[in-house]
């Protein structure tokens, strides 16, 4: 299986976005909030949870949101290099993204 689709590598940057924010228990995670948008339009899915990355986490916890930064650089410079155009960088995701998330997500933890 290749695992430098652009599904794949758009569940990789999910996995990075909800392991950043891990928020406890019994509080809402707003990167699983978006999990249905993200399916449908991954990057404007990705400019709200980046947006809430910035605000919540970046104050609570900076190392992780400095991880959490240069994983997104990384990720979203092989998502370009992975969609054939602009429009495609926003189109439905395949549900391997569900692949690059689990793995990324053991990675991470």
């Amino acid at each position: 299986m290749n695992l430098k689709t652009r599904s794949v590598l758009w569940g990789k940057w999910l996995a990075v976005s909800k392991w950043a924010e891990d928020a406890p228990e019994g509080q809402t995670n707003h990167t699983l909030e978006q999990l249905d948008m993200f399916a449908r339009q991954p990057l404007t899915a990705a400019a709200t949870i980046s947006e809430n990355m910035c605000s919540s986490v970046f104050q609570s916890r900076p190392a992780r949101y400095t991880t959490w930064d240069n994983l997104t650089r990384d990720l979203f410079t092989q998502i370009v290099d992975a969609s054939e155009d602009e429009t495609d960088m926003n189109a439905p995701l395949e549900p391997t993204y569900l692949i690059g998330y689990n793995l990324q997500l053991a990675d991470l933890t």
